[in-house]
């Protein structure tokens, strides 16, 4: 009974935390290759925090204990927003629950995100198509 009371008073401190992060442009959410050998590393979701700025992603993998970045930071420039994609027959272990997926093109090779409401939303506000 006190797991799930810990759990309703953790469910909006991370909602609030999820909002303030995606206003500094930071996603929690899941990267991989789609054109990479199917079986290898690349090909397989690797989760961790973006940061969104207009035409660029700086990733970084979550390989820390305790939930926080841990990996090299990898950027990657020119993106595009190429639009949804389908996601997989069978979620993988690596992706939360909830997640939508969304192809974008970069300076180095395809990229496929998986991610939540929130950060689709800054994806789309901060890749799409803007016209000056």
């Amino acid at each position: 009974m006190a797991a799930l009371l810990v759990v309703r008073l953790a469910v909006p401190e991370r909602k609030e935390r999820v909002a303030r992060d995606a206003e500094r442009g930071i996603i929690q959410c899941a990267v991989r290759y789609p054109n990479s050998q199917p079986g290898s590393l690349r090909s397989r979701w690797l989760p961790g925090l973006a940061e969104v700025s207009r035409g660029a992603v700086r990733f970084q993998p979550d390989f820390g204990a305790e939930g926080r970045p841990a990996g090299a930071i990898r950027t990657f420039s020119d993106v595009i927003l190429e639009g949804p994609v389908q996601p997989p027959a069978k979620r993988p272990p690596e992706l939360k629950w909830g997640r939508s997926f969304i192809a974008l093109e970069t300076d180095e090779r395809p990229l496929h995100v998986a991610a939540g409401d929130t950060g689709l939303k800054l994806l789309e506000d901060r890749l799409g198509d803007h016209e000056t």
